[in-house]
């Protein structure tokens, strides 16, 4: 008699479900009750992307369902006033959280949007990048088949919209008072170096993240 071991192969990342929110108060913690965060997995991973307006205060908390997440940030780097961040947790329990977001200062308001996805092996990002040119934010990020992309993008132009280059902006709204906040993701199929990754709306003082993660 023979037996044949099978090593099953790790079951796909996936996306799950996404929500978003936004408060205009002036205060240092936002908490955005209650976002649809999908079904509950083992491996299930939250990203929230956020952007925050004031000027040079940061993010020093992010936590999701009462996890504490990881979290990456970048500022406009000549005056402040708008940032972009992702913060990531594994939360494996549970179908809504709270996001409780605690910055360094005040802030005129805040925007949140939340990416849920299963079968995530690693919270460490595969590769990553920012920038924050004024008028049109570009960068270029490794893709990797099977991994997620994940945008964060803040900008100081309310009224205008994202236009994406190289990913999928899946929510792009006014963040009050006078920002705007964009986000998105997108399940890669492929494998490639160096692609672009951008966002143009002709506001000014915008910086955007990105994140790639498997």
């Amino acid at each position: 008699m023979s037996v044949i071991l099978v090593r099953n192969a790790a079951a796909d990342l996936a996306f799950l479900a996404q929500d978003y929110d936004s408060i205009a108060a002036i205060q240092t913690t936002y908490t955005f009750s209650d976002m649809d965060i999908g079904a509950a997995s083992p491996k299930r991973m939250v990203a929230a992307c956020i952007t925050h307006e004031d000027t040079d205060d940061t993010i020093s908390s992010v936590t999701i369902g009462g996890v504490a997440a990881t979290v990456y940030e970048a500022r406009f780097s000549n005056s402040g006033w708008t940032s972009a961040a992702i913060a990531v947790a594994f939360v494996t329990s549970g179908a809504t959280a709270d996001v409780v977001v605690t910055l360094t200062g005040t802030q005129d308001g805040c925007g949140c949007a939340t990416y849920a996805f299963k079968n995530v092996r690693s919270l460490t990002p595969l590769d990553s990048g920012f920038d924050d040119t004024a008028g049109a934010p570009s960068f270029t990020i490794d893709h990797t088949a099977g991994a997620v992309l994940l945008v964060s993008r803040g900008a100081q132009a309310s009224g205008t919209s994202c236009t994406p280059t190289g990913w999928t902006a899946r929510h792009d709204a006014a963040v009050p008072t006078s920002h705007r906040h964009s986000s998105g993701y997108d399940v890669l199929s492929s494998t490639a170096s160096a692609q672009t990754v951008g966002a143009n709306d002709g506001g000014t003082r915008n910086v955007m993240y990105g994140l790639v993660i498997r």
